[in-house]
């Protein structure tokens, strides 16, 4: 009996450890597994608790010390430890595959650890905002990091640990092979541009094509930014997130046309003259064939077919 009452009371003291509430779903889109249960917007995720995302989807949590984090498609994110000790948090966070953004609002004090890993790098945060893949490449963890403000170290196997400034950005493999060099820097209207889209993913930094210049993928121009249509195919594939309805407008607007006359100058004015030359046609009641007359005359009766 007393060993019955000793097991009891370990184990509901455990249950507070476990069932520590973390963050709530705030925004939610396609199909998300929160401890392979489908997830409702307005639940509680608690530490300890892993989310799925499907392909196509894409959920947005707000913890408790008022961090906002977004998960992408086809992506997969633990919440190993969130919680207070003296009052300070010591939360530990890991993105297992798939890509994040996260804006930690609140800066970490002394004493105070807010960690986030992902593949072999450990992400220490303080007050920031930064967007993170992982994933495997050549059969190895592979990792991208921007950050867009705030102070972001990065520690890990095979370099130093270091601080990361706004709007620098690595591939952890690329990192560990080739040092600092590794670490690159976008120009300040491509950083602002992401910025702006505070819905948008990290495209994939390294690819079978080689390693992605990220200033060069956004297609900064004149005037301001313009995203290459692949990084647009990357960062903004959440089904929509990201995208205004102005943007989506604007989207379906710039479809080129179908009509090759518009495409062929020569031909555009050919169809335009056909056209006139119909008009005045209708209008005179008789075949009158403009190109064989003189300028003046075409002119005049143009003018009195309008």
């Amino acid at each position: 009996m007393q060993r019955l009452q000793l097991l009891l009371f370990y184990f509901f003291l455990a249950i507070p450890l476990y069932a520590q509430e973390a963050a709530q779903v705030i925004m939610l889109k396609g199909s998300v597994l929160l401890d392979e249960v489908p997830v409702q917007k307005g639940e509680r995720v608690r530490q300890g608790s892993t989310l799925v995302t499907a392909k196509g989807s894409f959920i947005k949590l707000k913890f408790k010390d008022q961090t906002i984090l977004s998960l992408g498609p086809n992506s997969e994110f633990f919440v190993k430890s969130f919680k207070s000790v003296n009052e300070k948090r010591q939360n530990k966070l890991r993105l297992l595959k798939g890509k994040m953004r996260v804006l930690v609002n609140q800066h970490a004090r002394d004493g105070e650890k807010i960690e986030f890993t992902t593949g072999q790098i450990v992400l220490g945060v303080r007050g920031t905002e930064f967007l993170v893949n992982s994933s495997q490449f050549g059969g190895a963890p592979s990792s991208d990091v921007l950050l867009v403000k705030g102070s972001l170290r990065a520690t890990g196997p095979g370099f130093n640990a270091f601080d990361l400034s706004p709007g620098q950005y690595f591939n952890s493999q690329e990192l560990m092979r080739s040092g600092m060099s590794a670490v690159k820097t976008l120009g300040k209207e491509a950083l602002n541009k992401i910025k702006e889209g505070a819905d948008l993913f990290l495209p994939d930094l390294k690819t079978s094509a080689g390693l992605t210049n990220l200033g060069q993928a956004l297609g900064v121009v004149a005037g301001g930014v313009s995203l290459g249509s692949g990084v647009v195919g990357a960062m903004t594939k959440v089904a929509g997130a990201g995208l205004s309805k102005d943007s989506q407008k604007e989207k379906k607007m710039a479809v080129p046309s179908k009509n090759k006359e518009s495409s062929n100058p020569k031909k555009k004015v050919a169809a335009q003259a056909k056209k006139r030359n119909t008009k005045v046609q209708g209008t005179l009641n008789f075949k009158y064939n403009l190109k064989k007359e003189k300028w003046d005359i075409r002119d005049a009766v143009i003018n009195r077919a309008q």
